[in-house]
């Protein structure tokens, strides 16, 4: 039985041969990404963790979005403010520190080991804002980021941000 030069070419065993050699170049590629993950390890976030004060959980708070919640009703869940500001604000504060669990690869007594470790992020303070009008009905509240202020300056730009997006 004699096949032409064109059938040879085309013919199954090729392909599969073909597929294995591309195969095989790739393997490698696959083998040195491999290596260099167990080299340099990695970095998983974690949840933050809160580090001063008390962050209080969506659910502590549903009671705020029900129609006539009073100031003196939140003071009697929540407890007392940081800070009372003459804007009718209440402030509420913690510190919450971002953490990262890495994986880095060691070489100890010979033997190459996974060290795991939890690492720190750096602090930042954030703040429950809630406004309340002159008969002590909530109007607003919302959790942010206190940046380089001070509390009552944190307060203010608050007040200035709701009075600009109503």
């Amino acid at each position: 039985m004699h096949h032409s030069e064109d059938e040879l070419i085309h013919s199954p065993v090729r392909k599969v041969a073909r597929a294995v050699r591309l195969e095989m170049r790739m393997f490698p590629g696959f083998l040195l990404g491999l290596f260099s993950l167990g080299l340099t390890g990695c970095i998983v976030p974690l949840p933050d963790k809160v580090t001063q004060g008390h962050r209080y959980s969506a659910e502590a708070l549903a009671f705020l979005d029900a129609p006539g919640t009073m100031r003196d009703e939140l003071v009697a869940t929540l407890g007392a403010p940081l800070l009372e500001h003459e804007l009718r604000i209440l402030l509420y504060e913690w510190e919450q520190t971002p953490r990262y669990l890495t994986s880095v690869p060691t070489l100890m007594h010979g033997h190459n080991e996974l060290r795991t470790k939890v690492n720190k992020g750096y602090a930042e303070m954030y703040g429950l804002f809630i406004a309340y009008d002159a008969r002590g009905l909530v109007e607003a509240h919302e959790v942010r980021k206190i940046r380089r202020h001070t509390l009552e300056e944190a307060c203010a730009v608050w007040q200035r941000c709701r009075e600009k997006n109503q």
